[in-house]
């Protein structure tokens, strides 16, 4: 068979793009960064001494168990509830619309914004298009941020959401402000810290909680959900876009809350007279409540993290 120059051209052409098709195969097939992290962790855990035999993996599916069940969350304060739920369409407000609003010229600080720059480039969104919320899985959320816990509905774009392991205000703060001076490191950095809710929550939340827990016992699904979001140590969500009071799909409160709620209106009855910031509390709080009840959102008061019985 003789050998031409245009059978050689199109051979060339055949193994490039079968080089190509594999590598984008293999590209497909390999693990995510953060799954290379979570086996890397299981590896150090089966060596801990005394540690029983696949314990580690044991509990990591136990925490993916939980963690497919996780929902984004936002608190709120009482005081704002029903402002939000008459905002209409975009009624969630981050610092730029509440610069754009005026409502707080100041709300976006210079190191707010150098750190949503680079959160821009994650998400490949204005900064201005990105909203933060925070996976929850059984508890109330942020107190720090409101008392009222919002759980949102799911959406289709949830798996491809940009998550980053902690809050993103990390990237500044010591001791990762040492690892950041350049905007060139800070956005590695960032890159290092994220993944997506679809493919990387399980492992982002496994690291997380066994950085509290390097159990020889099985974990349960009331400890997933306090090492998934503990006090403001919580997994990051950027979302995009604003939401309303009809993407709620329910609002927690915490029985801390409730329990000084009951004592203000105990004090009410048998004194001694509660303050005056006690009172507008309990105002706004019950205001809170009305207005959610009122829009078909429901008020469900959480006791406790673990299972229950109905």
């Amino acid at each position: 068979m003789a050998i031409t120059w245009a059978g050689i051209k199109a051979s060339i052409v055949t193994l490039t793009a079968y080089r190509f098709c594999s590598s984008k195969k293999r590209e497909a097939l390999e693990p995510s960064t953060w799954s290379v992290r979570l086996s890397q962790r299981i590896t150090e855990l089966d060596a801990i001494p005394g540690m029983p035999a696949g314990m580690p993996k044991t509990n990591v599916d136990t925490i993916s168990e939980n963690a497919s069940r996780a929902k984004c969350v936002v608190n709120i304060s009482s005081e704002h509830v029903p402002g939000f739920c008459l905002g209409g369409s975009n009624a969630y407000l981050n610092a730029y619309d509440l610069v754009r609003l005026g409502k707080n010229p100041k709300a976006v600080s210079q190191t707010r914004a150098r750190v949503d720059q680079v959160l821009a480039g994650l998400v490949g969104r204005p900064a201005k298009d990105i909203y933060f919320v925070a996976a929850e899985l059984n508890g109330t959320g942020i107190r720090f941020y409101g008392d009222i816990c919002l759980v949102l509905k799911a959406t289709k774009a949830l798996a491809q959401s940009v998550i980053l392991e902690s809050n993103s205000y990390d990237l500044v703060r010591a001791p990762k402000s040492a690892m950041t001076p350049t905007e060139e490191e800070l956005q590695r950095e960032a890159q290092h810290m994220s993944g997506h809710w679809g493919a990387d929550l399980s492992a982002v939340a496994a690291i997380k909680i066994f950085a509290y827990r390097q159990s020889q016992r099985r974990l349960t699904t009331g400890q997933v959900s306090d090492g998934l979001l503990d006090d403001e140590d919580y997994i990051e969500v950027l979302r995009i876009g604003s939401f309303s009071v009809k993407d709620v799909k329910e609002a927690r409160l915490s029985a801390a809350g409730v329990a000084q709620d009951g004592r203000i209106d105990e004090r009410l009855r048998s004194g001694p007279i509660p303050d005056a910031a006690s009172l507008k509390w309990r105002h706004q709080r019950r205001q809170a409540e009305r207005s959610l009840v009122h829009n078909g959102v429901p008020v469900r008061v959480v006791s406790t993290t673990s299972r229950t019985r109905s």
